[in-house]
């Protein structure tokens, strides 16, 4: 959605996120309407891509990676929650069911590019339901609590308020977001963001936290993700509170 402001200040908004960005200000465009080209190019195709190659071919990708760079900070501590679906009458045997899954069972997902080891988590059990929906086939989900001590590792907090330090970050944040909406011209809408995770795993970025599209992140700031690089995937997994249970609320 773009919003106007005057007659030539143009701003566009994430409908699910509420992450906007201006696309120009006073009859001078920003850098949004590159990195908007720039995205819909990564989303083109779902082939294989030298990702070292583009950072030294494109200024967008240059861009968004020293911007990655300076937005990076440390530690990443608090409670946060893992979800599984199970089938009617199953049930998780213990904590370790609620690890990174085997490599035959990895599917490709926003940061895990061909099914790369990776592990998802989220900051409460409201947003768990959002992303890991009900089918008739595993009605159950079961929720795996844990508590992250990593007090030197590296993160990249992707909040929507970056427009002002981060502008390129932002906006290719904005594009992917508006892109998994289900926007016509994007086909594969999670190239972006496999750019991001190959930007994060050469700064040695631990994990990455980014708000919930299917969690409604606009109307609910706490509707957030983290998703857990290696060789950090092991290392949460094992910080673990609890036994896991079930979530009654659990059907859409």
């Amino acid at each position: 959605m773009m919003r106007m402001k005057g007659s030539l200040t143009a701003r566009k908004i994430s409908g699910t996120t509420g992450r906007g960005g201006y696309h120009m200000i006073k009859d001078r465009p920003t850098a949004h309407s590159r990195v908007a080209s720039f995205v819909k190019e990564l989303c083109s195709t779902e082939s294989t891509r030298n990702w070292g190659c583009l950072l030294l071919t494109s200024g967008i990708a240059r861009s968004v990676y020293r911007e990655s760079k300076q937005a990076m900070s440390i530690g990443i501590r608090g409670r946060y929650f893992r979800g599984r679906r199970f089938p009617q009458g199953k049930e998780p045997q213990s904590a370790s069911d609620f690890g990174p899954p085997p490599p035959e069972k990895r599917d490709k997902g926003r940061y895990n590019e061909f099914g790369g080891k990776v592990l998802y988590l989220c900051r409460n059990s409201r947003t768990l339901i959002t992303e890991c929906p009900y089918t008739p086939e595993k009605p159950c989900l079961y929720v795996q609590p844990f508590n992250i001590q990593l007090q030197t590792a590296s993160i990249l907090k992707l909040d929507a308020d970056l427009e002002e330090r981060f502008p390129h970050l932002h906006y290719l944040l904005l594009e992917s977001e508006y892109a998994a909406e289900g926007t016509a011209f994007v086909k594969f809408p999670y190239r972006a963001t496999h750019f991001l995770a190959y930007m994060c795993r050469r700064l040695g970025v631990a994990a990455v936290e980014y708000p919930s599209v299917r969690g409604g992140y606009k109307d609910n700031r706490d509707a957030v993700n983290l998703v857990v690089f290696e060789p950090y995937c092991d290392s949460i997994a094992n910080m673990s509170v609890g036994k896991p249970f079930k979530c009654e609320d659990n059907q859409s």
